[in-house]
């Protein structure tokens, strides 16, 4: 039998990557996207497919320049692979609320869910 898993809580999703990821696209000027914040954000994407618009990464992190939206707020990054077109569609979201954890937590969790299907041969 497993040990009960922690459970997750927003301040888990304030990973610290080792390394950063482009808020561009090199190619194209347009694929970029802003939200000024989750709901509108996720209004646009909540039933977008899993396998078109593969999220491999994202970034929450908390506001440091009181002149956006203050301190002690978030915002987030969602980095998108359209894999069809190979489309990179970085994505800004300006403000992230903690009451938004469940929202955040569902969306990526099927993401997640499709990426460990992409790597298939480790067990996860």
């Amino acid at each position: 039998m497993k040990a009960k898993e922690k459970a997750m809580k927003f301040k888990d999703l304030l990973a610290k990557h080792p390394y950063y990821c482009s808020d561009s696209n090199y190619y194209s000027n347009e694929a970029s996207l802003s939200y000024k914040n989750w709901e509108d954000f996720i209004s646009d994407w909540h039933d977008a497919d899993v396998e078109y618009n593969h999220v491999f990464r994202f970034d929450i992190k908390e506001n440091e320049d009181d002149n956006k939206v203050g301190l002690g707020t978030y915002y987030g990054e969602i980095f998108v692979m359209q894999q069809r077109k190979g489309i990179f569609k970085p994505i800004s979201i300006e403000n992230i609320k903690p009451e938004n954890f469940e929202s955040i937590k569902e969306f990526l969790s099927r993401h997640f869910e499709e990426v460990k299907k992409l790597w298939q041969p480790f067990s996860f």
